[in-house]
């Protein structure tokens, strides 16, 4: 299992931390933390349940498209996010 780790500042100033680890290119681990607000509260519990088991930049993708229909962030935007976890899932898959 690989994990990576990438910790920045959305554009509009706020705190993102996430971490990922893959294994066998399977997202098996997602955390996502900051200084940001998701509505609802069970927005990141429902973002890290839906991108653990991708293998895929396909599945990836449909797990933002869902939370980001569903859930409302404050201090980023969710394509954002999608672009780092992309980038995070390609470095740990080694593509």
């Amino acid at each position: 299992m690989l994990c990576r780790e990438f910790v920045g500042r959305s554009p509009v100033g706020k705190t993102v931390e996430l971490e990922l680890c893959v294994h066998n290119a399977r997202i098996v681990r997602v955390s996502l933390s900051g200084d940001f607000f998701v509505f609802p509260e069970s927005c990141v519990d429902s973002f890290e349940r839906l991108l653990r088991g991708c293998c895929s930049e396909e599945c990836i993708e449909a797990a933002f498209e869902n939370i980001s229909s569903s859930c409302r962030a404050l201090g980023f935007d969710w394509d954002w996010v999608k672009n780092i976890v992309l980038n995070v899932w390609r470095e740990a898959i080694g593509s």
